[in-house]
């Protein structure tokens, strides 16, 4: 199975919620939230990203079936 770049990019954030969640230190806890933040960010616009790439390919295909 190939795990997918958005995929990865949240097992990252939520390894960072686990450890914000597990954090005694509110800097280190607010730090862990701060990157999970991100890390999701990223995994959002990298599924935006797979999707408009499948979408382009797919209309790539039917217009070579045309």
């Amino acid at each position: 199975m190939v795990i997918k770049e958005y995929e990865r990019f949240e097992a990252i954030a939520a390894q960072h919620r686990r450890d914000g969640n597990d954090a005694t230190l509110d800097n280190v806890r607010e730090r862990c939230q701060r990157s999970e933040d991100a890390w999701l960010k990223m995994a959002a616009q990298s599924r935006r990203t797979e999707l408009r790439r499948e979408e382009r390919d797919r209309k790539t295909v039917m217009m070579a079936e045309a």
